[in-house]
């Protein structure tokens, strides 16, 4: 039989320290996110925002129960990167930021915890820690606590699975406030009142859950109660009946939600961004027939973009096709090999070599790349490793030849300090930008040796990556008007 589920209590967002609560009665899934940080910034801020954001995106109420260890781990691997490229580029007094992360399906609670955030369950009257120990917690350094995006290498963590019965009590709160806790005591009849004692004296992140209903015991002599308890008992009367308000009429946290996803959608939706630059084109043109100039008037200023080689690097193999990277690595690929560089310090991560000539390379989600070869087998790796997790022969004809980067369009989805978007030409020994809206050239990047290759535009590092032969570059981009 699945136990009611009673919220009883939260902290509120303060000082970038960040609380989400979507728990609602009879949803199919309720979700509690906190984050913590020991330092108030309008970059932590923004970083809490994205965070946000990347798990609306995911839509878990749509996850199978039975999917989502799997996904949540694939989830995290990923922002893991997506924040260590924020991070390692901002001043901040820590690399990293902590994070807890609660999904509850009926009577079972999905747990994945990083940094100082600690969760415990009350059941019987005894303590659960769950997940790590809780001893010395509060002096660990950094690179014990393993905060969510401060490591540059393959993060390995748990998802910490909880049944939660009838009369146990399931909370969090930073490890910073464990010791106090534990010398008021943590026992289910104090235990919201004592967390309640120590967020009035400092506040922080922390949420508390019964499973159960509660149960009121009506006492004889009610009279004899001192007044000031009486009291208490009519203001949590009238909190009661605010708190019913709210869940059962306005529903304020639900509608919030729901605007927040529909400004993610409005977000992505490109379509006013298009608009605009059509609008640009026409009145580029009815100012131009108006003083019937053959020159154009200069009512976009063309902007000014700097082109500079950041590394370059000797490879063991010539490149026969564009590179690849995602937010850690660059993947190159020779007629019958992969090389997987860390984008950092230009080191190869691992190589694997192939029975027969590539056709061509996808990086899929998350962590797994696809290979496909001329001889139609298919290879699934795994990026962080180059380990094979399956392979297959195709049905299809595979030896259809990658199409080289010779043109694309930059956008400013992008390269937010981009006016407008720019198109990428690039020829034996040279790299031209332009201005999609008139043409016009914005930048010719002349390069000694002969261009084989160009990639994508990696709008985590701001560059390109191009191969002459056995070497592979970085251009930096870097807009200076």
């Amino acid at each position: 039989m699945t136990e009611q589920i009673n919220l009883l209590g939260y902290a509120d967002s303060h000082e970038s320290n960040f609380v989400f609560v979507d728990f609602f009665k009879n949803q199919k899934l309720n979700l509690l996110l906190l984050t913590h940080n020991l330092e108030k910034s309008d970059f932590l801020d923004k970083i809490n925002s994205f965070i946000m954001e990347k798990i609306i995106e995911l839509k878990i109420d749509e996850i199978e129960r039975n999917n989502i260890e799997e996904v949540l781990k694939e989830f995290f691997v990923e922002l893991n990167w997506q924040l260590y490229a924020k991070f390692r580029k901002a001043i901040s007094k820590e690399f990293g930021l902590s994070l807890l992360l609660v999904i509850i399906y009926e009577n079972e609670a999905f747990i994945v915890q990083f940094g100082r955030l600690l969760c415990g369950l009350l059941k019987n009257g005894k303590l659960s820690q769950i997940g790590r120990d809780w001893q010395n917690f509060a002096i660990k350094t950094k690179e014990e606590l393993f905060l969510l995006g401060s490591k540059d290498e393959n993060i390995d963590f748990d998802i910490y699975k909880v049944t939660l019965e009838k009369g146990s009590l399931l909370f969090a709160l930073p490890s910073t406030e464990i010791e106090n806790l534990e010398k008021l005591g943590i026992n289910p009849l104090s235990l919201k009142e004592n967390i309640l004692t120590l967020y009035e004296k400092n506040k922080f992140p922390y949420f508390i859950l019964k499973v159960g209903k509660s149960v009121l015991i009506r006492r004889k002599k009610l009279w004899k109660i001192h007044r000031n308890r009486i009291l208490a008992l009519i203001l949590a009367l009238v909190v009661f009946i605010s708190a019913f308000y709210v869940f059962y009429g306005k529903n304020w946290l639900e509608e919030k939600q729901h605007i927040l996803k529909e400004k993610n959608r409005e977000y992505q939706n490109n379509e006013l961004l298009e608009k605009l630059f059509e609008t640009q084109n026409q009145l580029q043109e009815t100012i131009n027939e108006i003083f019937k100039q053959n020159k154009a008037l200069e009512i976009f200023p063309n902007q000014k973009i700097e082109l500079k080689k950041s590394w370059s690097k000797e490879l063991p193999f010539s490149v026969k096709m564009s590179p690849f990277f995602d937010y850690k690595q660059i993947y190159l690929a020779s007629d019958t090999e992969i090389l997987a560089l860390k984008k950092l310090s230009q080191k190869t991560n691992w190589k694997r070599k192939f029975p027969a000539n590539i056709s061509n390379i996808n990086l899929l989600d998350a962590n797994r790349i696809l290979v496909i070869l001329k001889n139609r087998e298919i290879f699934c790796l795994n990026r962080d490793s180059g380990k094979i997790l399956w392979q297959k022969e195709s049905e299809v004809d595979t030896t259809t030849c990658v199409v080289n980067h010779s043109s694309y369009q930059i956008s400013i989805n992008k390269y937010k300090n981009l006016d407008t978007s720019i198109v990428l030409l690039h020829d034996a020994h040279s790299i031209t930008l332009l201005n999609n809206i008139n043409g016009k050239m914005i930048i010719r990047y002349q390069n000694s040796g002969k261009i084989d290759f160009v990639s994508e535009f990696d709008q985590l590092e701001k560059c390109i990556y191009i191969i002459e032969d056995k070497k592979i570059s970085k251009i930096g981009f870097r807009v200076l008007s």
